[in-house]
């Protein structure tokens, strides 16, 4: 192969590797808030609980007073009941008697369901408290591997950069800017290999007599379409089964 085309190749190849290793990167720090993000949820959720249950608890010592309050009012109005002097005011008296104690059975009712409603939540923020420690614990497991995986590919990133800058240095430099021109152009792929007859670029058949140039690999030769400076590497064909 044309030495020239060979670095060329090689660069490509040098190429292709470092575009894998930054796309690796760049998804990395997703990664990373996709992780954040499952843990603050689940911190939200446990949050809300606790204050549904202390706003449970409050509601529920509300009620409470209420209740006594009540009592005290049920109280005052029984012993006022001695003291009425007409029918009217003994009828009146029991009414209103009648109307606390409705009163503070509704409440008492509302107390039951906020005394449920609390061991609901208290089991509700148990398990999801035990969730949240095993989920932090795979989270930092995650993020770990993660920072792992982060290193190895900047580690990869440097090593491909050093082997572009040597390949770069041993090429004529107007070609190295015509590499980076058309690579810019392609979508990053300035190098195309042929086969059957056809640019892997952009897929449109090369010319008979370039096609032939190109398999010899003896030259720089380009796609008319693409642009693309041009490879060839033999096919493999697959052998026949031995017969019986």
């Amino acid at each position: 192969m044309n030495p020239d085309l060979e670095k060329l190749v090689r660069l490509h190849q040098v190429d292709s590797d470092l575009r894998r290793v930054e796309s690796e990167l760049a998804v990395i720090p997703r990664h990373r808030q996709e992780i954040d993000d499952r843990l603050a949820r689940d911190r939200s959720h446990l949050e809300a609980a606790k204050a549904a249950l202390e706003g449970s608890q409050k509601a529920r010592k509300q009620n409470e007073a209420s209740v006594q309050d009540l009592e005290t009012k049920r109280s005052k109005y029984k012993g006022q009941l001695m003291e009425v002097k007409t029918n009217k005011e003994y009828t009146a008296m029991l009414h209103e008697i009648e109307t606390v104690k409705e009163e503070r059975g509704g409440i008492e009712t509302r107390i039951l369901q906020a005394m449920d409603m609390a061991d609901t939540l208290e089991g509700s923020i148990k398990r999801m408290e035990s969730a949240l420690s095993e989920e932090q614990l795979r989270v930092s497991a995650g993020l770990a591997q993660l920072k792992q995986e982060e290193q190895e590919a900047l580690d990869r990133k440097a090593s491909l950069e050093g082997d572009r800058s040597r390949a770069e240095g041993e090429l004529p430099p107007e070609l190295v800017s015509e590499f980076a021109r058309v690579s810019r152009a392609r979508g990053g792929v300035a190098v195309a290999r042929v086969v059957v007859g056809l640019c892997q670029g952009c897929s449109v058949r090369i010319q008979p007599r370039i096609f032939q140039q190109v398999r010899r690999n003896e030259g720089i030769l380009r796609c008319d379409s693409c642009r693309r400076f041009l490879y060839y590497i033999e096919e493999k064909v697959d052998e026949p089964p031995p017969g019986p």
